[in-house]
């Protein structure tokens, strides 16, 4: 419809969160550990931090990095979501509107492909 695939962005890097050994509840210990927060994004706004946990996406649960990419990717920008997080001990709630995914850099050089 674009002539390109347009994804929505909530503006995060993030990594597993380390899950807790033991634990009969890995929704309490699962989720993305935020490690990036883009300047300007949906998540500088709504006011992420580096080292919070994201742990759900529209009251959706979010087991780790990856599921929290493909949910994302698979909303439209413009579409609001709610975001839960755990920071230190308290868990909070952020509302946001999604952006454009920005397009990566074209590759140049011996390796780009033609």
């Amino acid at each position: 419809r674009y002539g390109r695939v347009i994804r929505a962005w909530i503006g995060v890097t993030c990594r597993d969160a380390p899950m807790q050994s033991g634990d009969p509840m890995p929704v309490v210990t699962g989720g993305a550990v935020v490690v990036e927060v883009a300047a300007d994004s949906p998540a500088t706004k709504a006011g992420l931090q580096i080292g919070d946990v994201i742990t759900r996406l529209d009251e959706q649960w979010v087991p780790n990095a990856l599921a929290l990419r493909n949910r994302e990717t698979h909303l439209a920008p413009g579409t609001k979501v709610s975001v839960t997080v755990q920071r230190g001990d308290k868990q909070l709630h952020f509302d946001m509107e999604l952006a454009e995914r920005p397009q990566a850099p074209a590759q140049t050089g011996p390796n780009a492909n033609p």
